[in-house]
């Protein structure tokens, strides 16, 4: 198995703030995190894991539903 570690980092002091989950598809290069911002806002990471870069992010409310394709995009209702 082959392990990797990301160059993203959560700020310790941030008492709210906390990796919610991590989702990843067919694409071995992509993933996204879920993020818990506060108790009513969610942010999306998606990462790039070859370059070690963030490809897109964006804000939602934690009350929507999150999906995932078989690729790894991100779908909200």
């Amino acid at each position: 198995m082959k392990i990797k570690t990301l160059d993203f980092v959560v700020n310790p002091e941030e008492k709210q703030t906390f990796v919610r989950r991590v989702r990843a598809g067919s694409d071995p290069n992509r993933i996204t995190i879920m993020i818990r911002q506060s108790v009513q806002s969610d942010f999306a990471l998606v990462w790039d894991m070859e370059k070690d870069i963030e490809l897109t992010s964006f804000d939602l409310s934690n009350k929507n539903k999150v999906f995932f394709d078989s690729v790894g995009d991100t779908y909200i209702t």
